[in-house]
């Protein structure tokens, strides 16, 4: 897999969390692009949760890059996959607990 590919899917990946803000929030706790009366405490923690899983990301894409072998480039592939779906899900069960049903893609 090329770098350019490998790029394309992690700005593919970024934009997809909706991590872009119209402007940044408040401090006592809402404001464009922030959840109603979330504090900016909560929200800090979301996104420091959000950067260590797109560094984990990164880390995988370089690991993929670097690997020796097709059998050992696939079985990376496969955990990063694995990494995406349980992200995935996770946020799912956010959107879900919001809405307060439980629409989602359904589980094999």
């Amino acid at each position: 897999m090329n770098k350019a590919r490998i790029l394309a899917m992690a700005l593919l990946l970024y934009v997809g969390t909706g991590l872009s803000f119209a402007a940044t929030p408040s401090a006592t706790g809402s404001g464009p692009g922030q959840p109603e009366g979330q504090s900016v405490k909560v929200m800090d923690e979301r996104l420091r949760q959000q950067q260590d899983y797109l560094l984990k990301l990164h880390e995988m894409m370089h690991r993929i890059m670097d690997a020796k072998s097709d059998a050992e480039r696939e079985k990376l592939k496969d955990e990063q996959l694995e990494l995406m779906r349980a992200n995935m899900r996770l946020h799912q069960q956010k959107m879900r607990s919001h809405r307060g049903d439980g629409a989602g893609l359904k589980e094999d």
